[in-house]
């Protein structure tokens, strides 16, 4: 039972480590483009949108 738990454990931490990855390279990007400060991507939106909750 508690080889289940930790596998999924490993799988959300993933799930999120790849958010958080995506969402720093996407800043990168945008910041390639000239976009600074306030109107890049932020990633608690981004995050909170993922999971059916929208809070800016």
């Amino acid at each position: 039972m508690l080889g289940r738990h930790c596998g999924l454990s490993r799988v959300v931490e993933n799930f999120c480590l790849e958010m958080v990855q995506g969402m720093k390279a996407q800043q990168e990007v945008e910041k390639t483009y000239g976009i600074t400060g306030d109107d890049l991507t932020r990633f608690l939106v981004a995050v909170s949108a993922s999971s059916g909750v929208v809070s800016a």
